[in-house]
């Protein structure tokens, strides 16, 4: 059966996520290189504020993660899809025709096929028939079903259906909460650091399936806070951005339960790099139950509390 998730999936690069941390008490820590010139310090402020706005607009996006409204895993053989409560496949009320046709696994692939006078819509071209790419095969296909905008996904071996609609409960949900809930901006978690590039080694990380992402590690950060020093793995390109999946004492008090992620880098030619923590946000299934994130990898779960970046104002749980 394909709707029961197996334990390892293909290596495939992850979107840029990641995450870091260090903390001690209610207090943020001090480093050696902390801001002390209010100029600069009110350069990363305004940077932190374009961060922020460049993120929520992100998260109100019609077309954006908050936009989807159902995750329709496939079993074996053809299954009937539409709004009618009924189908094998169903889809939200009043956005799609009741009966829209018959999804047919086949083989490696899926076959999409229109029921009796009605059809899809892929490229602004109306048809009655395709076969789905799949996004583990790089763009998948998009096909528009009334309101609603569907596509093939694989996670950990299994096949499914993430629909988007962008008038989805949980983005009006969204605009209607005024937004992401963060802790206050301090600079004293800009944090320096360095990185180590990894050559050839693949990153397991756990995913809220139960299962495992498997993807190549960017290498490590190494970062000192209050007399500790802490290592954690990255993923991304060293070339351009690195991100770091991590968790922390926060977590599911303060911040989601499920960790946060962080983007940053690249680093400079002797591996020194930025590390802000301002800017730690939560991964998409924290807002939406339609996503299948990654979890922090070994070794990347502080002892310590993050007061820093996205709290858990109007996460799921």
């Amino acid at each position: 059966m394909r709707n029961a998730p197996s334990i390892r999936a293909p290596c495939v690069r992850l979107p840029i996520l990641l995450a870091l941390l260090f903390a001690g008490s209610c207090a943020s820590p001090r480093t050696n290189d902390t801001l002390t010139d209010p100029a600069p310090e009110r350069e990363s402020m305004q940077a932190y504020e374009a961060w922020k706005e460049e993120r929520t607009l992100s998260l109100a996006s019609p077309t954006g993660y908050l936009a989807l409204c159902a995750l329709l895993w496939l079993g074996d053989g053809p299954q009937s899809i539409g709004s009618d409560p009924s189908c094998d496949l169903v889809l939200p009320a009043g956005r799609a025709p009741r009966k829209v046709g018959v999804v047919v696994p086949e083989g490696e692939g899926v076959l999409l096929v229109a029921a009796q006078g009605e059809h899809f819509v892929i490229d602004g071209a109306p048809c009655e028939r395709v076969e789905l790419v799949s996004d583990i095969e790089g763009e998948p296909t998009r096909v528009g079903i009334g309101e609603l905008t569907l596509w093939l996904i694989e996670r950990s071996g299994s096949l499914g259906l993430r629909v988007r609609d962008p008038e989805s409960p949980v983005l009006t949900a969204f605009l209607a909460s005024g937004g992401i809930e963060t802790f206050p901006y301090d600079s004293n978690w800009s944090l320096a650091g360095s990185f180590e590039p990894a050559v050839g080694e693949i990153l397991t990380l756990p995913n809220v399936l139960g299962g495992v992402f498997e993807t190549e590690s960017a290498g490590s950060i190494t970062l000192e806070i209050q007399g500790k020093v802490v290592r954690l793995t990255c993923i991304g390109d060293p070339k351009t951005e690195l991100s770091i999946v991590f968790g922390d004492s926060t977590n599911g008090k303060e911040t989601y339960g499920g960790g946060r992620f962080l983007d940053f880098g690249p680093s400079d030619a002797d591996g020194n790099v930025r590390v802000d923590f301002n800017r730690a946000y939560n991964p998409p299934c924290s807002l939406s139950p339609f996503t299948t994130c990654p979890l922090p990898p070994e070794g990347n779960v502080l002892s310590t509390r993050v007061l820093a970046g996205e709290r858990s104002g109007n996460v799921l749980h």
